[in-house]
């Protein structure tokens, strides 16, 4: 799915991490056009200034005799790109990289004078009247201020595909370094829900054995084998589809329940078209387990936690609100940077990273002073990593 961004006229190259950068190339067909541009313009130079001659040549011919010579820069081309990378003109400049140039550009002189002198005698738009060599050196000596202009325009197109490349590069290694850092997250995240969570259901299953409630907690053992199951498999994924991560979350609250009884009441708000949706692994569990800690934990009455997800437009609409005590020292500014918790500061990096400049999380005020916190991100349909290319 991924797209390089490479130029249509760059060929892609896989080189090895070597020191040195891998050679630059350009597609054959594309060279071809880049020169003949050009020779055709000269073409039609040469043509017109016959025309108004009094022996006037045809167009053809004259192109004849031209396309060689530009031919031969198209050939010349690859050998220049490579001059330019082993002996670049970056600062500091070295004099052995001046004089690389120069005598590169000289090598191409005498052969562009050799061709086209060697064309135009062949088609007849020149007569030897002296030695083919000295021909070719008065040749080269008209051709000087062009051959160098062409020469460092080429050098010049290198340097910017060079430059091209490497930005490329800083993509592809800024891209890879961000889904590490969003895995190293995920990671971390996984890691925290182990001691929180895991002393807190593991100690109301001792209660549980003492009251010799034998059925809830083996039916409360058998649910956080599976809450720990899917936490912990597929630690490389770092997105998963909404309907996982709501029977994720189903299942937590399942346990969480048997601590809470009757002071926690879960609604569900969830729409049927946004099951399929991609979603960050454990992206609604900090934010169920804030609401629990500060709504439901706290309090002798009735807490109520609402679980709700849909489309709106292009974006995926999520949020998690309660009827607790709303904003406190304990649960951070609306908005700040203070989100309640380690478990939502990690929530928040992970949506930058994951969707940058796409994602929000927002801790909101709700008309009966509880919370609301809405995330919102890209909606995407979820696909299985490797189904999809």
């Amino acid at each position: 799915m991924e797209r390089s961004g490479r130029p249509a006229f760059m060929e892609s190259h896989d080189g090895s991490d070597d020191h040195r950068a891998a050679p630059l190339r350009i597609r054959p067909g594309f060279l071809l056009a880049a020169w003949t541009t050009p020779a055709l313009l000269s073409s039609f130079q040469r043509w017109a200034s016959s025309a108004l001659s009094d022996r006037p040549v045809s167009f053809w011919h004259i192109a004849a005799a031209e396309l060689p010579g530009w031919y031969l820069w198209a050939a010349m081309t690859p050998a220049i790109f490579r001059v330019a990378d082993r002996f670049p003109l970056t600062r500091p400049i070295r004099a052995r990289d001046i004089l690389a140039h120069m005598g590169a550009w000289c090598a191409c002189l005498v052969l562009h004078a050799t061709v086209t002198s060697i064309a135009s005698g062949a088609f007849g738009s020149a007569t030897f009247g002296m030695p083919l060599a000295r021909y070719v050196g008065l040749a080269a000596i008209s051709w000087l201020p062009s051959t160098f202009l062409l020469y460092a325009a080429t050098v010049g197109v290198s340097l910017w595909m060079r430059s091209i490349q490497r930005e490329r590069e800083r993509e592809r290694e800024g891209a890879a370094m961000s889904v590490q850092l969003a895995r190293a997250e995920l990671n971390a995240l996984r890691s925290q829900i182990h001691p929180h969570f895991l002393f807190n259901t593991l100690n109301t299953i001792a209660i549980l054995i003492r009251e010799r409630e034998t059925q809830v907690s083996a039916r409360l053992v058998t649910q956080l084998g599976d809450v720990l199951r899917h936490v912990l498999q597929g630690t490389r994924a770092n997105e998963t589809s909404l309907g996982d991560e709501i029977a994720l979350v189903s299942t937590y609250l399942e346990i969480e329940q048997v601590r809470f009884g009757s002071r926690l009441e879960v609604q569900w708000a969830v729409s049927d078209d946004v099951a399929g949706a991609e979603v960050p692994s454990l992206v609604l569990q900090p934010l169920v387990e804030n609401a629990l800690r500060h709504a439901i934990a706290h309090r002798t009455a009735r807490g109520i936690v609402e679980i709700g997800a849909r489309r709106d437009g292009d974006a995926l609409l999520l949020w998690i609100a309660d009827n607790g005590p709303g904003v406190s020292a304990t649960r951070g500014a609306v908005n700040g940077s203070s989100m309640g918790g380690v478990g939502l500061v990690n929530t928040r990096e992970r949506l930058a990273r994951l969707y940058p400049r796409r994602s929000s999380l927002q801790l909101q005020s709700t008309p009966d002073g509880g919370m609301r916190a809405e995330v919102r991100l890209p909606f995407r349909v979820w696909a299985p990593q490797g189904l999809l290319g």
